[in-house]
């Protein structure tokens, strides 16, 4: 099992995942990198900073946009602006 599939699993029972959370049960040390891979395929996160730790939880809206809706979102984010 991949580090995206261990998070996406522990997602899909628990919500929320935290850094300290992350390393400590499953030895990921750079769950942000999951996290923006996840953000990538679709999956939708709020990310909360405490103290000492971050907190990613999967928003209300759903937990994946479409196709369509992540093209458009890539477009947006990296329009060419010509030489």
């Amino acid at each position: 099992m991949t580090q995206i599939d261990t998070v996406i699993e522990h997602l899909s029972d628990h919500g929320s995942i935290s850094r300290e959370y992350a390393w400590t049960e499953y030895k990921i040390k750079r769950l942000g990198a999951v996290i923006h891979e996840l953000k990538e395929r679709g999956y939708l996160f709020n990310t909360r900073e405490t103290n000492t730790d971050y907190i990613y939880t999967l928003t209300d809206e759903g937990t994946i946009v479409t196709e369509e809706e992540r093209k458009s979102v890539v477009k947006k984010k990296y329009k060419f602006m010509g030489f």
